[in-house]
């Protein structure tokens, strides 16, 4: 027979196991994180700390260099200087930098030929065999000495020396300054700087002085060496971690700084947490088996209920409602849960309401713009402007370079505006081209300025080839009795009356920077244009038009592809048979190019000849399929113009062709695509050849 175990041993033993294993687990990864972290923490404090001493002793030593290289100046050219000034500058130097204890000149024999302060008893003395002498670098460079105790001050001291016109400067370096700069860089206090020489003696020792005077070794300096070699800020010094170096290598001199963890003390707060934590966890397994054995109790005595509850869930009855009785944890939770779900739907709708923001932009939209001009509209405000701005040239832009540019144009004004406005300006995107500005307790002068800023900031901005251009209008509230509504009114309305004037000159420049772009990413349709454009001329002239009849020809053949700047580069260069669709793709620039021209009022009769070139005399062109002379003739031109040089030039999918071949097709085509009697003068007058 099958034995049943008992539910409260069970659950004992349960509760038990889900405690204490994940205690233990809990314990272990806290404790060994505490000390990686702890010891994480050491190691970026001190490189921090060891970076700031280098930069200290780099920012020290660096004075010195340059007051070097000024003697070094000032000896070289002696233009202010003569010899017997020597002495006497260079101890006006040494009383300026205290921190030298001697200046010298050592000539090429290798004798002190100056020194401050002076003494005629080393005038003369032979260095001949001093470091700073024999390994000198004739470059100019300065070269550092090792660090020596000095015989007058008993201090650290260093010689820098630098080459001049076969003599060597040298200064005589005392590290006292240096030694202060590093005794005040704050520490904790279970760690000690100290700085040592290129050969691990020490400089500076913030524990023990007699280490610097007696001139000793650092007892790990050959560790220290290796550290840095393996690109290793942290050694630690024996397996125990007793010790924990941190060290870095200055460049300029070759020294080390070093700072020393006791790793005993520093590591002591995680050994006390490390034995609280064995108590603790002691402590906890004996509660845990108490608490345990008073739940099962409870559970076991309050099974019936649930059975009975179980037994209403299993009759279908799923309806979520709080409970009224029962438990009061149940009670708590079933409520909490319907708090929550409250709380969850109205923190939604929170942030829906919080959507305030232009997604293209980033600038507030206009739902926020009418919700804070309602807030705003307070007599403690006022004066309060309204500043409408609209952006120029738009739809030219979007239909010319694409929805994309035109997007790029929308937030580049966006930032230009958001960017001349003060913190406490609201700005606002209100539809596609338009933004508003609230400037509240601001009178009519002061936005006067912040729009000027507006514009000036505008002229500095282009997006690709394509200049900002802005039109602005502004009306001030100043009485509470004004209506809002109306000043805002005002202000569109004054934007618009800057429009009709600004816009037109826009969309001229915006022309020729279509054009320029168009020339710039494909010179063979600029050659193209060019000669279609002289070809038009010379048309003109043949068939005796007024002189502005042939400018304008001449313009528009100029202008006739301009709507190629919509089409995918790709298809404009592709070296193959165009697809179908690529084909209709191409077939849209007329349109296009009509659109462009259209927006400007000089150029809307061009608009329809560009439209029209691709027209054909039997109707079977395109777009609109006129046939004969409800083709324009200045469209007809361009159409025998563009086919004959597109023929003769080199294109993307052939070579150029003879002039025979292009005569030929236009003869052929003559009463079916082209106007017959145009053909005949083409040919005739403008190549000059025979017809026949």
């Amino acid at each position: 027979m099958k034995r049943n175990f008992s539910l409260k041993h069970q659950m004992l033993a349960s509760n038990i196991l889900i405690f204490v294993l994940p205690a233990l687990v809990f314990g272990y990864v806290t404790i060994s994180t505490f000390y990686k972290r702890t010891k994480e923490e050491i190691k970026l404090n001190n490189i921090t700390t060891t970076t700031h001493v280098n930069n200290q002793i780099e920012n020290f030593i660096q004075g010195p260099i340059n007051v070097m290289n000024e003697v070094r100046e000032v000896l070289f050219k002696r233009e202010f200087i003569e010899e017997n000034e020597v002495n006497t500058y260079l101890n006006s130097i040494r009383n300026i930098y205290s921190y030298f204890d001697s200046i010298r000149i050592i000539n090429k024999e290798g004798r002190v030929k100056n020194i401050a302060p002076y003494s005629e008893e080393q005038i003369g003395t032979s260095m001949i065999y001093e470091d700073f002498f024999k390994e000198i670098d004739i470059t100019g460079k300065s070269m550092w000495s090792r660090v020596y105790l000095s015989n007058q001050t008993h201090k650290p001291t260093v010689n820098i020396s630098m080459y001049i016109n076969g003599d060597v400067v040298v200064g005589s370096l005392n590290l006292s300054k240096l030694t202060e700069i590093i005794q005040g860089i704050p520490v904790e206090k279970e760690w000690s700087i100290s700085l040592l020489d290129e050969n691990g003696i020490y400089i500076f020792d913030k524990r023990n002085g007699e280490n610097v005077s007696q001139r000793r070794i650092f007892d790990y300096f050959s560790d220290i060496k290796e550290g840095i070699k393996q690109n290793n800020a942290m050694i630690n010094v024996n397996s125990s971690g007793e010790l924990m170096l941190y060290s870095t290598k200055i460049k300029s001199t070759g020294w080390y700084s070093v700072i020393v963890v006791e790793s005993e003390k520093i590591f002591k707060p995680v050994d006390r947490f490390r034995n609280a934590f064995y108590v603790g966890l002691i402590i906890f397994l004996i509660l845990s088996f108490i608490i345990s054995t008073i739940n099962v109790n409870m559970i076991i005595k309050s099974l019936k209920n649930l059975i009975n509850k179980t037994k209403q869930i299993s009759s279908g009855d799923y309806s979520i409602e709080p409970e009224s009785k029962g438990y009061k944890e149940c009670i708590e939770l079933s409520n909490n849960f319907y708090i929550m779900k409250e709380k969850i739907k109205e923190r939604e709708e929170r942030i829906q309401a919080l959507n305030y923001h232009d997604q293209l932009t980033g600038l507030y939209n206009r739902r926020f713009y009418e919700e804070e001009l309602r807030r705003l509209d307070e007599e403690k405000n006022l004066p309060l402007t309204i500043v409408m701005a609209d952006v120029n040239g738009l739809k030219l832009v979007n239909d010319s370079f694409g929805h994309s540019v035109g997007d790029e144009l929308l937030k580049k004004v966006g930032q230009v505006i958001n960017k001349g406005c003060r913190d406490k300006d609201i700005v606002a995107r209100l539809s596609g081209d338009e933004f508003v500005i609230l400037l509240p307790k601001t009178d009519i002068y002061e936005a006067e300025e912040i729009v000027k800023n507006i514009k000036e900031l505008t002229l500095k901005e282009k997006v690709g080839a394509i200049d900002l251009s802005v039109s602005f209008g502004y009306e001030t509230k100043n009485n509470k009795e004004e209506i809002i509504q109306e000043v805002f009114k005002k202000a569109e309305d004054y934007m618009y009356k800057k429009k009709l004037f600004e816009s037109p000159s826009m969309r001229g420049k915006t022309i020729n920077a279509i054009i320029n772009t168009l020339h710039e990413k494909n010179k063979r349709e600029e050659q193209h244009s060019h000669r279609v454009s002289e070809l038009c001329e010379s048309m003109g002239k043949a068939l005796g038009l007024q002189e502005s009849e042939i400018q304008e020809l001449k313009t528009v053949g100029l202008l006739h592809d301009i709507g190629k700047i919509a089409i995918n580069e790709n298809i404009l260069n592709k070296p193959g048979k165009l697809t179908e669709d690529e084909f209709e793709e191409i077939r849209r620039h007329p349109e296009i190019g009509y659109r462009i021209l259209s927006t400007v009022n000089d150029l809307s009769e061009m608009a329809e000849y560009v439209l029209a070139h691709h027209e054909r005399w039997d109707g079977r062109g395109y777009p609109k399929g006129l046939k004969a002379f409800e083709i324009p003739i200045q469209a007809r031109i361009i159409a025998i113009a563009d086919t004959y040089d597109a023929i003769i030039s080199e294109r993307s999918y052939r070579i150029a062709l003879p002039e025979k071949i292009a005569i030929e097709e236009l003869k052929k085509n003559s009463g079916i695509q082209f106007d017959e009697e145009l053909v005949k003068i083409f040919i005739e007058m403008i190549l000059e050849k025979p017809l026949e």
